[in-house]
């Protein structure tokens, strides 16, 4: 089909064992990755380790949660935001020791 509009005229929607429907117009489908990953990669900015998952949402559809065609879960940690200057120094002397040479104080 040459545009998402043409097919979702013609597709037949089904629901699938994994607790997903399909077929999904891939354009749609790559505008969700995208922003998905946007997410994910500001969230890991952050320091709020996360993983973008499909069982996720399809757990949440099958509980009744949510009432969507597509819906994926991202879990998410916060992380320690700060180490300590011992361990900072120590991580860059491993990394770089020469560096530490001409280090001020």
């Amino acid at each position: 089909f040459p545009t998402c509009a043409e097919f979702q005229k013609e597709r037949k929607p089904t629901d699938k064992e994994m607790g997903y429907t399909g077929p999904h117009c891939v354009m749609r489908m790559m505008d969700i990755g995208v922003a998905l990953a946007s997410a994910a990669k500001t969230a890991g900015l952050l320091n709020i380790d996360n993983r973008v998952q499909q069982r996720v949402g399809a757990g949440a559809r099958a509980l009744g949660l949510i009432d969507a065609e597509v819906v994926m879960g991202v879990p998410c940690f916060a992380r320690r935001a700060f180490r300590s200057p011992t361990s900072l120094t120590a991580s860059r002397w491993r990394r770089r020791p020469w560096r530490l040479l001409n280090a001020p104080g």
